[in-house]
């Protein structure tokens, strides 16, 4: 009996680090409207090159964890062109649920980095309603910090005294 608790346990250890081995994990939190909420499937990165080709792949995710295939995380790494990030989240509110979906476009570097936090911000919150603008044809916008910069959202109010300082483009379709 001892022999089989010894065996189980050897060989749930040695599958434990081949599947550590074959997955790459990066720091990666979403934050959606204050809230670390729950993913829902599918949840996919598609890579599409310039003639419009698509792949997909599956990543996992928890809070503070994003993980993949090696052979994914190569793909990407030497991927040329467009790269979206398309995901479910669904948030419990009193008497209901509501679900979302988004589409986050990202850049191959964001790979290389020591952490990312994407924080969305749906439009149907009141505050953030009035606090910003949403995407073009979507509800909903979004910031991104990494370890080695912010790509941070700008409010309304500071949209509109860059528009009267002349500093925005007047061709922007922010508003």
């Amino acid at each position: 009996m001892k022999k089989i608790i010894l065996f189980l346990t050897l060989f749930l250890s040695f599958l434990n680090i081949v599947y550590a081995q074959e997955r790459k994990e990066f720091d990666f939190v979403i934050v959606v409207d204050d809230d670390h909420g729950s993913m829902t499937a599918p949840s996919r990165i598609y890579l599409q090159n310039e003639k419009g080709e698509k792949t997909d792949i599956d990543f996992d995710y928890h809070p503070g964890n994003l993980s993949m295939s090696m052979d994914d995380y190569e793909k990407i790494k030497s991927f040329e062109g467009k790269i979206e990030m398309h995901f479910g989240w669904y948030k419990h509110l009193i008497g209901e649920t509501r679900h979302y979906f988004y589409d986050i476009p990202l850049d191959k570097l964001l790979f290389e980095r020591r952490y990312v936090v994407i924080k969305i911000y749906n439009m149907d919150d009141k505050r953030y309603k009035k606090m910003y603008y949403p995407l073009k044809g979507k509800n909903y916008n979004y910031s991104l910090e990494t370890s080695n910069e912010i790509n941070g959202l700008l409010t309304k109010k500071q949209i509109k005294m860059l528009k009267r300082k002349k500093l925005w483009p007047s061709d922007c379709e922010c508003e």
